[in-house]
């Protein structure tokens, strides 16, 4: 090559010397051992495609060995419910039907939920069905039945709703809720002198909501100590009196039920408030 340079260099006209381009082969296409195999290779570059299940062109072509491949070691792109063509095959949501699917009903992402129930997507709606005891009170298909009226809670399922004064300065508890519930809370003494410990407890009902009220001493599975059983929409009140021993801890711990009854509409949350320290003539528990 060298040669030929000189040669074109002396003579006077019309000597021109082709560039052979150095290509992906194997080979030292332009008589220089310096330049990398593939240089001025045109494919080389180019997007590709690996092994993978998808036809996303993820790498690009090298020259490798003498030979050109796909650096693309990437897995499979799936394809997901997000209005693109994540597997790169022209379809776009390949494989998902909104209409039926119920974890895309009616456009991806919408999901139908039921957690008192079971559900299903027909014709891009949520259609849930509500298990005995749960209602759908939102209107809102997509998380079913949502309030479960009648579900039973156990002892075990008891919530601690904390302790307030129950002889002298008094205190209040209040908690709300759409179905049925379990609630421990504690009535402290503060006097030292024979001050019953006391509370009224009332239980707020939106009408077309039937609710009983039941309270228990000390155990949750102890016998009732007192109820009220009014009729639907008509607050219920229970009224507690536990005699008091001069200069013995009579702290009291009390159980409230809120047991389903029936319903003719969904209504509002009940409320429950627990006042402690106020006037109850008879004694409901302990000592008489």
């Amino acid at each position: 090559m060298n040669n030929l340079l000189a040669l074109c260099a002396i003579a006077a006209a019309g000597c021109t010397y082709n560039h052979p381009f150095e290509v992906c082969n194997g080979l030292d296409d332009d008589d220089n051992p310096n330049t990398l195999d593939g240089l001025e290779d045109e494919r080389v570059g180019e997007p590709c495609d690996g092994p993978d299940a998808d036809l996303c062109p993820e790498g690009s072509i090298v020259c490798s060995q003498g030979a050109l491949a796909c650096n693309d070691s990437t897995t499979d792109s799936l394809e997901v419910c997000n209005e693109e063509d994540d597997d790169c095959n022209g379809i776009v949501d390949d494989g998902f039907d909104t209409a039926t699917d119920p974890l895309n009903c009616g456009s991806c992402e919408t999901a139908c939920t039921n957690a008192n129930g079971t559900t299903e997507c027909t014709a891009g709606t949520c259609a849930p069905t509500c298990a005995s005891g749960a209602v759908d009170c939102n209107n809102a298909l997509d998380d079913g039945c949502e309030v479960f009226r009648d579900r039973n809670p156990t002892c075990m399922e008891a919530k601690e709703v904390g302790s307030i004064n129950g002889d002298v300065t008094g205190g209040r508890i209040v908690q709300s809720g759409s179905d049925e519930a379990v609630f421990e809370f504690t009535l402290t003494e503060i006097s030292t002198t024979a001050t019953p410990v006391t509370a009224m407890i009332t239980l707020d009902l939106p009408p077309g909501l039937d609710y009983d009220l039941i309270v228990r001493c000390q155990d949750c599975d102890s016998a009732i100590m007192s109820s009220s059983r009014n009729g639907p929409g008509i607050t219920e009140t229970v009224g507690f009196r536990h005699r008091d021993t001069t200069n013995v801890n009579d702290d009291q711990t009390v159980f409230v039920e809120i047991r389903f009854v029936s319903e003719t509409t969904c209504g509002d949350n009940w409320e429950l408030e627990v006042l402690g320290g106020v006037a109850v003539a008879a004694v409901t528990c302990g000592p008489v």
